[in-house]
């Protein structure tokens, strides 16, 4: 096999663009879409149009009885990492679009959510003028329930996912060791 060969078709893996555009809609019901590309040809193309249901509110117990401790400690460790704070770079958001509807049975409750919503907006695109966020708040005084819509694209290279993936394994390992003392010094602490 030709090394020059070689070196140009893993030089072209490497620099292949990874695109992932997902759209997500709450409100009585959930939908989503996700479509993966890579290098412009779709991978993954996932949709979910969940039948329109009554809202049901979630029992603290069934939150807490879904979330582990080892999940927050991973959290932490990640967040708290040195190196995870280039990461963001990595990676390219070509979009952000939020749409919010606010509807509520109390007009009052609306209107008062409706502006402090707005107000949040308002400051975003303060801090953040050049960032690809567009969205749009709006208050609905009919009374036919809240929702979300959130589209973004975001996308990176296929090194750059391999790097990322790499950093935060390397970070996860050593809070696992930093977690559990290796069986050598258990047995010298206890001797």
């Amino acid at each position: 096999m030709n090394p020059y060969f070689m070196v140009f078709a893993l030089y072209a893996l490497i620099i292949s663009p990874v695109t992932l555009h997902a759209s997500v809609r709450i409100g009585r019901g959930v939908r989503y879409r996700i479509l993966l590309q890579f290098s412009g040809l779709p991978v993954i193309n996932r949709s979910f149009d969940g039948e329109r249901q009554r809202e049901k509110r979630v029992k603290d117990r069934d939150v807490a009885g879904a979330l582990k401790p080892d999940t927050f400690r991973a959290a932490k460790a990640i967040a708290h990492s040195q190196a995870v704070r280039h990461l963001p770079r990595l990676f390219r958001w070509e979009g952000l679009h939020v749409r919010v509807r606010l509807s509520f049975d109390d007009a009052a409750a609306t209107a008062l959510s409706f502006a402090g919503l707005h107000a949040v907006a308002n400051v975003a695109r303060a801090l953040a003028p050049n960032a690809p966020l567009t969205g749009r708040v709006e208050a609905d005084f009919q009374g036919r329930g809240s929702e979300l819509y959130a589209r973004c694209i975001v996308s990176a290279r296929l090194g750059s996912l391999g790097y990322a993936a790499i950093v935060l394994a390397s970070i996860l390992m050593e809070a696992r060791e930093r977690r559990s003392p290796t069986e050598e010094r258990s047995y010298a602490a206890s001797h």
